[in-house]
């Protein structure tokens, strides 16, 4: 979308008393530092996010920069000259076996984030299929997938705060090694996400029995559609805030996505954001 359009999305929003945004990118960034990634698709630049973030205070919405940072590099690993981070031939994740990972998140992180103003940064790394199947699989023998998963988080989480921002992280990996979930430090906050109808999310309890800040993340079922499956979304959105507030989470983030290329109208978006 364009910034005009993303500027509209604001406005309206906001008067639905919607106080956060966040654009998930994988690559759709221009960052001096690296600039194959991002380009010819209709990357933001910087000076797009200052004026969007200018325009989300002044309607009291807080644009949180959102960046993935583990799983779902595809379209990063697929560049020649980054492969060679790639955990495997599935060039999906981004290998914690190297330390050039770090180094190259560490240069997105300060290309990206001096154009935000919000002190939070979501970091994704979410669905990281192959993570101890390819390079790190040394580091998962020894210690267990999990313990790489983690350990990759804890180095996240220090770089996100040499640039002042503490992180947000989706918790479906985490909910595969609940033991681990206590060891999350406690300024990290979990994003518990669930897309389907359901009576009841009881993982909510998970996250909240361990102590641990979180939100609940439902979506707007529009993705991979013809015709958003609104009566989903409904229940979805409804039960998944309802057993949020009850476990005591901080907050919803409602998301819209766009698997296999966003070709939805966001007009087919419109009914759940409003009713989120």
């Amino acid at each position: 979308p364009k910034i005009s359009t993303l500027k509209h999305l604001v406005t309206e929003l906001s008067s639905y008393k919607i106080n956060v945004l966040q654009l998930y990118t994988e690559h759709t960034f221009q960052f001096p530092r690296h600039p194959l990634i991002g380009a010819g698709c209709g990357s933001l630049t910087g000076q797009d996010i200052l004026e969007l973030d200018a325009h989300c205070r002044a309607h009291h919405v807080e644009l949180m920069p959102n960046l993935q940072s583990f799983g779902h590099a595809r379209n990063l690993l697929l560049i020649p000259e980054y492969q060679h981070l790639a955990e495997s031939e599935l060039l999906w994740t981004l290998s914690p076996a190297f330390e050039g990972t770090y180094e190259l998140l560490d240069d997105l992180y300060a290309d990206m984030l001096p154009a935000f103003t919000s002190p939070t940064l979501n970091v994704d790394c979410d669905e990281t299929y192959d993570l101890g199947q390819g390079a790190s699989k040394t580091l998962a023998a020894a210690g267990g997938t999990g313990r790489v998963y983690l350990n990759h988080i804890l180095r996240v989480r220090a770089l996100a705060a040499r640039y002042g921002r503490r992180i947000q992280m989706w918790g479906d990996i985490l909910l595969n090694h609940p033991d681990l979930i206590g060891e999350v430090p406690e300024d990290i906050t979990l994003l518990d996400w669930h897309y389907e109808p359901a009576e009841n999310y009881p993982s909510v309890e998970t996250f909240a029995g361990a102590g641990r800040r979180f939100w609940v993340c439902p979506g707007t079922g529009s993705w991979n559609s013809i015709f958003p499956r609104l009566d989903g979304a409904r229940i979805n959105i409804r039960n998944l805030v309802r057993d949020g507030v009850r476990a005591g989470a901080e907050g919803m983030l409602n998301t819209d996505w766009g698997d296999a290329g966003h070709y939805q109208p966001l007009g087919l978006s419109w009914h759940a954001y409003v009713f989120g």
